[in-house]
């Protein structure tokens, strides 16, 4: 049978193996085997992983370790240079300036004064087309063709310039208001609805 119980009480120690009983009485082996432990606490391979672990930790722990003292000075503390303080005027805009980040009017952009332009001098061409037809002793001369001729052009320009005016509107040239006369009403995904004026929902 195999032993139930080793004690070792010495290193030579001959250990009683119990296991034999002879009636009530343990028994001894009586061929005083000694029973010895030799066991290596850490293998070559172990050795290595412990070998890698401390190393990898001092290598985490250097850079952290490095900055605890970050000036040069020692222990001493570092003297506090007081800078004045500088106060920060508000920078003044004459008229002129804010003229420039205005929206400029439309009766001030070149093709406005083009057409303005274009709408006096047919005037003043029908003006003197006119009484050179009359000394002519032309009959109805505002009948004439050279005469019509200013007179379309002078309504040409005033249409040009009704439809620039009319484009300066902020219904045509503001984006917030996508065709609408006056601003719409943006509503959540789950309240819009079909819009008519600009066929879309909003």
């Amino acid at each position: 049978k195999l032993a139930k119980k080793v004690k070792a009480c010495g290193k030579n120690k001959i250990l009683p193996l119990h296991g034999f009983i002879a009636g009530n009485k343990p028994y001894y082996n009586p061929s005083r085997v000694k029973i010895k432990f030799k066991s290596r606490r850490y293998t070559p391979v172990m050795k290595q992983i412990k070998l890698g672990f401390f190393v990898g930790l001092l290598g985490i722990l250097l850079p952290f370790l490095s900055h605890g003292q970050s000036n040069s000075l020692g222990d001493r503390a570092q003297v506090v240079v007081e800078t004045p303080h500088h106060t920060v005027h508000k920078q003044h805009i004459t008229h002129k300036q804010k003229l420039l980040f205005k929206k400029p009017n439309v009766k001030h952009t070149p093709d406005y004064e083009y057409y303005h332009h274009m709408e006096q001098e047919a005037r003043e061409k029908q003006r003197v087309k006119l009484e050179e037809i009359k000394s002519r002793g032309v009959s109805h001369p505002k009948k004439n063709a050279e005469y019509k001729y200013y007179v379309r052009a002078e309504i040409v320009a005033k249409e040009k310039q009704h439809m620039l005016r009319k484009m300066d509107k902020p219904q045509y040239s503001d984006i917030t208001y996508f065709g609408h006369k006056h601003k719409p009403k943006k509503h959540l995904p789950y309240a819009m609805r079909y819009c008519k004026e600009c066929g879309i929902r909003h």
